[in-house]
């Protein structure tokens, strides 16, 4: 058996050469599929990523300027 597994035993019922190159043709189209799903799912995490990253740079410089101001507001206030 060539890697069919439980779905079809070769040992039971043979397939026919015409058979077999379909089998092999839409197992071929159903992996690329496959791929084709997960290296989508690959790109949209990568975008997710990219974007989450750059609301981080974004939000960054603010918080840090509003931790900057209460610190000027301290020293100002002690002054």
């Amino acid at each position: 058996m060539s890697g069919t597994g439980a779905l079809f035993k070769e040992s039971v019922l043979p397939l026919t050469e015409e058979a077999q190159k379909g089998r092999r043709r839409e197992r071929k189209c159903c992996r690329r599929s496959r791929l084709m799903k997960r290296t989508e799912r690959k790109e949209r995490k990568r975008k997710r990523k990219k974007e989450e990253e750059e609301e981080k740079k974004k939000k960054k410089p603010g918080r840090m300027t509003a931790v900057n101001d209460e610190e000027q507001r301290d020293e100002e206030e002690e002054a």
